[in-house]
């Protein structure tokens, strides 16, 4: 990006915005393809869920060689591991540079790690998984206005967004029970409780706070799926909520045919992120609501149907008058691998080991470069 551009966060908002919205000034603008945390992330956890579920040493392969390419990446003293974004990213609300550590990446890498600790009795994975934890607890903790506590988006950035909140609380509450830490989990309450006691209609969330009011459908799964983490970690008074907010999730941001909503109240864009999260969380949480895994599956169905191209790429948008056929890895792809795995494996735990043909199309096509 010129270093014009740079220096103003409108320039630098508008030059995102040209992107994402026209990808061919991707290549005008120097930006090139690269591997990022966050799809290396996405990836181990699906191939650890392909692997568990099929025991073919390739996805172990895969999933060890991006744990390898995760923790390279990672930003941090010896004791303290987080991740970031590898580009400068410009909000309406904030600015971080490309390199400096946000909870998103930072939590999906925890999960990722978590999953293969647990898979394969990697101790070197959960040991960093703590660390991500501690940073979290250590570096991001901040207090609102009125002095309640909150996960900060990224070190510096204090505005309260409550997706971000909900799921450095999940990890924290997991990496809690994993490791016996009780001040970890009682942290993952107490920050969790600013987000779910601030009288927000179950499952209604909003993005975060003051002009941040508006609700959409994947921030809204994170949301869910930071929660049940929490609940994980033996804070019982919210099971009621996890219940209501899973119920008002299915009914109020998909359709009957299984297209995911970009919000309640509104269809387009159709964005890849939202179905594949829906399918991740919906999947994983088939214990809460009978409706959820078959809900998934459907998502997944409609998905592959209109969202996926001849040659084996989910695209980034469908509009209401156009499709954006961009095929991001980070955004979409990753997530998808991951979300259909989850799907394959709450299937075969229902089903007797059967696996969905989306699985079995993308298993072919399993990237080995966590690019956009």
């Amino acid at each position: 990006m010129p270093q014009a551009l740079r220096s103003a966060w409108r320039g630098r908002q508008s030059v995102i915005q040209l992107a994402k919205r026209c990808p061919w000034v991707r290549a005008p603008l120097g930006v090139a393809p690269r591997r990022f945390a966050k799809a290396d992330a996405c990836l181990v956890a699906g191939y650890v869920r392909l692997w568990e579920l099929t025991g073919e040493q390739l996805y172990r392969d895969s999933a060890d060689e991006l744990l390898g390419d995760l923790e390279a990446k990672r930003i941090g003293s010896r004791e303290r591991a987080c991740w970031g974004y590898e580009f400068d990213v410009q909000t309406r609300w904030a600015f971080y540079p490309a390199g400096s550590p946000n909870i998103i990446v930072t939590t999906f890498a925890a999960h990722a790690l978590l999953d293969a600790a647990d898979a394969f009795c990697d101790q070197e994975a959960a040991t960093l998984a703590l660390k991500a934890a501690l940073f979290v607890a250590e570096e991001l903790v901040g207090r609102t206005d009125a002095g309640l506590p909150y996960i900060r988006y990224a070190v510096g950035v204090d505005k309260l967004v409550h997706n971000a909140n909900v799921l450095g609380a999940g990890v924290l509450a997991r990496v809690g029970k994993r490791f016996g830490r009780d001040d970890l989990r009682a942290l993952a309450a107490e920050v969790a409780a600013t987000t779910f006691d601030s009288g927000a209609e179950p499952g209604m969330w909003p993005y975060g706070e003051g002009s941040l009011g508006w609700t959409d459908s994947y921030h809204t799964g994170y949301i869910i799926d930071g929660l049940a983490w929490v609940l994980d970690g033996h804070v019982a008074k919210w099971n009621r909520l996890l219940r209501e907010s899973l119920r008002a999730y299915i009914v109020r941001f998909f359709e009957e045919d299984g297209l995911p909503r970009f919000g309640p109240d509104r269809r387009y864009p159709v964005d890849i992120h939202s179905a594949a999260t829906a399918i991740d969380v919906l999947s994983r949480l088939a214990w809460v609501d009978t409706e959820a895994l078959p809900l998934a599956s459907k998502i997944a169905a409609w998905t592959g149907l209109h969202m996926l191209t001849s040659d084996g790429m989910f695209f980034f948008q469908l509009h209401r008058f156009y499709k954006d056929r961009t095929p991001y890895m980070r955004w979409g792809q990753a997530h998808m691998l991951k979300a259909l795995a989850c799907l394959a494996a709450a299937e075969a735990a229902g089903e007797g080991g059967s696996r969905t043909v989306a699985v079995a199309r993308l298993e072919s096509r399993a990237a080995g470069s966590a690019s956009d």
